[in-house]
């Protein structure tokens, strides 16, 4: 019974597991969102799964980088703090290696399209 207990425990925690970033500040989106020439009004919510024109790709891409950067997941230097994103995705922590060595080796020298990479491949 205890096995069964523990079992149900663990995909209870998969099946609610929310996504770590949901609770970003919004200042940090309305900053991040003016920043790279986004309307905060139109994207009250930032760009989480939001279409954009793919001629802004490189802006929304940059916007990931910049929220990462104001949640300290990746330094001004647009280097990972792997140590805080560890942290902060401690749920999906197999899938989180598995897009930073992805990530990392695709995108060496992009911090923007390395945050892009890591938004996409997070596992949530």
């Amino acid at each position: 019974m205890r096995t069964f207990v523990v079992i149900l425990a663990f995909c209870l925690v998969g099946v609610f597991a929310e996504d770590p970033i949901n609770d970003v500040n919004k200042d940090f989106i309305k900053a991040c969102l003016i920043e790279h020439g986004f309307d905060p009004q139109q994207y009250a919510n930032g760009l989480k799964n939001e279409k954009i024109p793919e001629k802004e790709e490189q802006n929304r891409n940059c916007y990931y980088a910049c929220m990462m950067k104001k949640m300290n997941l990746m330094n001004t230097d647009g280097t990972l703090n792997e140590s805080n994103l560890f942290i902060k995705f401690s749920v999906n922590v197999d899938k989180l290696g598995k897009a930073l060595d992805t990530c990392k080796s695709q995108n060496k020298n992009d911090s923007c399209k390395l945050a892009s990479c890591l938004m996409a491949n997070r596992g949530v």
